[in-house]
């Protein structure tokens, strides 16, 4: 039930109302006999909001972590929060990772080297289905070797110290 302010053959519906169909029953009565009470069923529909996503993926290395950086607003930029979830080369990477005042930003690991799609995706009740596709690198690592000098004597086997990390 709702309270509907009748002003010069408009009606206002007070509030904000969830995206979805409504039917609305409309009764008048007359207090002074003058016109016979009367009663009609109107249906309306509160479409879904549109919504804008953005998504940043950063290339990074083999053994690293990259990020994926996503701005979600309204259309008067307002942020928004919600779930998102994400596929990567077609594949479900993550689901239901939370957005809140409109940022994220979710980690990417364990990846082999390689060209990347990802595809991030918000759903709401109120708000369209909208998604962003990006493109991401991972490239080769690249190790740093580091020889310690050592002093021998001739005839005798030399040990020589390497070190190898980044990989």
């Amino acid at each position: 039930s709702l309270n509907l302010c009748f002003l010069k053959n408009l009606w206002t519906i007070p509030g904000i109302l969830n995206a979805s169909d409504y039917t609305v029953k409309v009764i008048f009565t007359e207090e002074n006999d003058h016109y016979a009470d009367v009663d009609g069923d109107f249906d309306f529909t509160v479409d879904k909001a549109p919504a804008m996503i953005l998504v940043e993926a950063e290339n990074f290395a083999y053994g690293e972590t990259g990020t994926l950086k996503v701005n979600l607003t309204d259309l008067k930029d307002n942020p928004l929060s919600g779930k998102l979830y994400v596929e990567i080369d077609g594949e479900i990477y993550a689901l239901d990772i939370n957005i809140t005042d409109g940022y994220a930003e979710i980690p990417l690991e364990n990846f082999e080297t390689g060209n990347y799609v990802a595809e991030v995706t918000f759903s709401a009740d109120n708000y369209r289905d909208i998604s962003y596709i990006c493109h991401f690198n991972v490239t080769r690592a690249s190790p740093t070797i580091t020889v310690e000098d050592v002093e021998a004597e001739w005839g005798t086997p030399i040990v020589v110290p390497v070190n190898i990390t980044g990989r």
